[in-house]
């Protein structure tokens, strides 16, 4: 598979065990951006995989937040 599509593969499979990690907590993201005091767009972009160093850096105070692992 070319390197693109590993990327967003990858991407697709961050999204689905946050995702998933909401609903199993009964949570939105909305929820979650107030819980972190992050904007949604900010949620929605580090969940959507975003490549940004704002959106690594939620992502990973998302995976804690949420008790996931995030490798």
């Amino acid at each position: 598979m070319p390197i693109e599509g590993n990327l967003e593969q990858a991407a697709r499979q961050v999204e689905a065990e946050i995702k998933a990690a909401l609903v199993r907590r009964g949570m939105t993201q909305v929820d979650l951006a107030h819980k972190l005091h992050l904007t949604p767009k900010a949620v929605n972009e580090a969940i959507k995989g975003y490549p940004t160093r704002a959106a690594k850096d939620n992502r990973k105070a998302i995976f804690d937040a949420l008790n996931i692992r995030g490798e």
